[in-house]
């Protein structure tokens, strides 16, 4: 109970913080599902991208996988973990354990949130390749998947614009046996959607 309070007046702050330091501008939240497991796969440039996609999307609480370093210290292994839900991992597509948390989460209803470039891009590339973790789990799960692109270049009081896209239409490629080139159909898909929405 303690920390659903603490979340919960986080996310008020957040969503405060947020919608003061940049202009916001949320095209197609209403893509996202009601019910059910959704998987969000977003670009990523910066740490505070799973807060602004949360700030985005309010109606369903969203779980984020984080790099472990993310979450050194006591205080932080707390606050990242008990009070956040956020999943660990040191690499996707190969942590066994974070794709069974989050294949188990989407089973049970919930949304997860993936940035599939693996870490953040730092480069002049409008998106680094793709992992195939995303994928992986999308897959197991039968989950619906739902991207999101990031458009914002981070100067305060600046236009931030989070596009999320209709639910991706996987149903013959989640029939099929998964194996490398069923990964990388999934993979393609996912980078094509966030693509397509990318202010260049």
């Amino acid at each position: 109970m303690f920390n659903k309070v603490i979340r919960s007046i986080s996310a008020v702050l957040a969503t405060v913080a947020f919608r003061i330091k940049y202009r916001f501008r949320v095209i197609g939240a209403e893509n996202i599902p009601k019910e059910g497991g959704v998987l969000i796969c977003a670009n990523h440039r910066k740490a505070e991208d799973p807060v602004l996609l949360y700030v985005a999307e309010r109606k369903r609480y969203i779980y984020f996988f984080a790099k472990q370093a993310l979450t050194n210290g006591r205080f932080l292994k707390w606050y990242m973990g008990d009070v956040l839900g956020v999943k660990t991992v040191s690499h996707t597509a190969s942590d066994l354990g974070a794709v069974k948390w989050g294949v188990n989460k989407l089973k049970n209803g919930e949304v997860v949130g993936i940035f599939p470039e693996g870490t953040r891009n730092r480069t002049d590339k409008d998106l680094l390749e793709f992992q195939n973790g995303a994928a992986v789990i999308a897959h197991m799960s039968k989950a619906q998947v739902v991207t999101a692109t990031i458009n914002c270049n981070r100067k305060l009081f600046s236009k931030c614009e989070i596009v999320f896209s209709e639910p991706l239409d996987l149903t013959d490629l989640y029939k099929e046996r998964l194996n490398d080139d069923v990964r990388n159909k999934i993979t393609q898909k996912i980078y094509e959607n966030v693509y397509k929405s990318l202010k260049k």
